[in-house]
């Protein structure tokens, strides 16, 4: 037997079980879903099975074809191209391949919508308000101390800062989507009075999960988004969207304050820290430390103003440009792990070339049409609170934020190509499969 004909054996194997490979596919993002909040492991797990599942399938160029007609597709994707390009200029490789891990999430968009049939998408968003709810729950189980800690990212995962897998800051941005995507189907859909009760309750539960993390960006976050959402409710009356929401984020800013010793410190820590800082210099606190770190990095952006230094060099840039004009905190440049601020790490690494093309993903978001009035506004939300985070922290890091983001807009695409894959209507057994198959993957995922 030729070569020739093993070949056409593959083609031949590879068509006949096409729809069984995009059946099992989607099966699996909804099961990714539903990891994404609670499982790294799960997670990544999850991810290698539907890889192997893409390689196998075949097809690769007619499904990226397709799927890089999506101007959404392209604008992730072309942030990742500048990533690699930009490869051309750096000095720290070690550095530039720990960037390339975080920004090759950039090509998810790509992989979900070569297999996404959209027969499956109301499954894939239940899996992960599943999810979120999941991690509120073990969030409150470490709180009240019902459940051990999970400690990471330093003293992240006790009780008195209860993320249960993902740094504060990302886990307040994923809080913060859900709260608002909760509230809006509260507000849109006509549910059933029980739904609409469930759906009340976890919004409550879900914002006083919110308050009692340490990561002041899911407070901010909190206020901005639920102020989009008011306005694209309310459409022009600008003043009826004000006063809801600062009606709904005074009350819960108050209580909060009041009842939450992490939400009453973290305030306070604020004041303390803007207060040092606009009347001594002092700029030894972890909002200071970003304002140092930024307002030191300005020069290194003017210097670098077109093509960049390179994906990974702006550490060892700014780190040096630290040392010559504020050695005093030279020790916090040693230090720092990212730049807090993800306009200014694409505009020291990229240029303003680099800086346009993560600034086109918002802008995509924003412009992207679609027909469903409930799906756009979650991409403008999202589209807000991306450009928002980014202020405050670096998207392509801790994987949170991105993945969140990722996941939700891969969720939102107003075409999708598979229309072959098996579907099912959900029932008590189909529920106990995905049980068996999610607790599978995660005790493997615990040996692999």
């Amino acid at each position: 037997m030729n070569i020739l004909t093993y070949y056409n054996k593959v083609l031949e194997f590879q068509e006949k079980h096409n729809a069984w490979f995009n059946t099992v596919a989607n099966h699996l993002i909804v099961i990714f879903a539903f990891f994404l909040p609670v499982s790294m492991s799960g997670r990544s797990s999850t991810i290698f099975i539907l890889f192997a599942i893409f390689l196998i399938r075949g097809k690769y160029w007619e499904y990226i074809r397709k799927g890089l007609q999506d101007r959404l597709v392209q604008a992730f994707f072309i942030y990742y191209c500048v990533h690699i390009v930009w490869l051309l200029g750096t000095q720290n490789f070690d550095q530039a391949s720990k960037v390339l891990h975080e920004a090759k999430f950039l090509l998810y968009p790509l992989f979900f919508i070569t297999f996404i049939d959209k027969k499956y998408l109301p499954r894939m968003f239940g899996a992960f308000f599943l999810g979120m709810l999941l991690s509120e729950l073990w969030s409150y189980g470490i709180f009240f101390e019902w459940l051990p800690p999970n400690y990471h990212d330093g003293d992240q995962g006790g009780p008195s800062d209860p993320t249960p897998i993902y740094h504060h800051t990302h886990y307040g941005f994923m809080l913060a989507i859900t709260l608002t995507l909760v509230l809006q189907r509260l507000i849109y859909e006509a549910d059933n009075v029980a739904l609409k009760a469930l759906l009340g309750f976890f919004f409550v539960t879900a914002s006083i999960n919110l308050f009692i993390t340490a990561g002041r960006t899911g407070y901010v976050l909190y206020l901005i988004m639920l102020f989009v959402l008011f306005l694209l409710i309310f459409k022009k009356r600008i003043w009826l969207a004000s006063v809801i929401t600062l009606t709904v984020c005074s009350t819960a800013f108050v209580l909060a304050f009041n009842l939450s010793a992490t939400f009453h410190d973290r305030v306070w820590e604020t004041v303390n820290s803007v207060q040092a800082m606009v009347e001594r210099q002092d700029y030894h606190s972890s909002l200071g430390y970003r304002v140092a770190v930024l307002s030191n990095s300005i020069d290194v952006v003017k210097e670098n103003i077109w093509l960049g230094v390179g994906t990974g060099d702006h550490l060892d840039v700014v780190r040096a440009k630290m040392a010559e004009t504020a050695p005093e905190y030279s020790y916090m440049a040693n230090a720092f792990q990212h730049l807090h601020n993800e306009y200014f790490s694409a505009l020291i690494q990229f240029g303003i070339i680099g800086f346009l093309m993560f600034c086109y993903i918002i802008f995509q978001l924003v412009r992207y049409p679609h027909e469903d009035p409930a799906i756009k506004n979650m991409q403008i939300i999202i589209a807000v609170g991306m450009a928002a985070f980014s202020v405050i922290d670096i998207m392509l890091l801790g994987l949170g934020a991105l993945l969140v983001t990722i996941t939700l807009v891969s969720f939102s695409f107003k075409k999708y190509y598979i229309e072959n894959s098996s579907y099912k209507n959900i029932s008590k057994f189909g529920l106990a499969k995905y049980a068996a198959a999610i607790a599978f993957i995660e005790i493997v995922s615990w040996y692999t």
